[in-house]
């Protein structure tokens, strides 16, 4: 489920907040720290289980 919101106080809590763009770009570090290779990298499963970053992911190869 995704959501968006204007303040932290509309934030209903618990929740688990994802910065999409902080995840394509560290991806794309991890993969150029990988020469490339990003067959070698092995994410947390936890974090692949978050269906928005595990299709970043699998868009990175």
């Amino acid at each position: 489920m995704t959501s968006d919101f204007d303040s932290l106080e509309d934030l209903q809590t618990p929740a688990l907040v994802i910065d999409l763009d902080c995840v394509r770009e560290n991806v794309e570090a991890m993969r150029l720290r990988l020469g490339g290779d990003i067959g070698r990298w092995q994410p947390h499963i936890k974090t692949a289980k978050v269906p928005e970053v595990f299709t970043i992911l699998l868009e990175a190869g």
